[in-house]
């Protein structure tokens, strides 16, 4: 996390990917956790199941 937000104070990446990044690394942790179950891990993130589906859809990520 103190790399990412030294590495967008320095300019070395933009506010908007370091989110992205944030954001999609926060999303694979959670569908870890949650075994891959969508549902689950949504709860887990305080989001419904179809904003995790947008979200993963948008950054790319797919089931294991």
């Amino acid at each position: 996390m103190n790399g990412l937000k030294e590495s967008i104070l320095t300019g070395r990446v933009s506010l908007t990917q370091g989110e992205e990044k944030f954001e999609r690394e926060i999303i694979e942790d959670a569908l870890k956790r949650a075994n891959y179950v969508q549902s689950h891990a949504a709860e887990m993130l305080g989001v419904s199941r179809r904003i995790l589906k947008y979200k993963m859809d948008k950054f790319g990520i797919t089931q294991e």
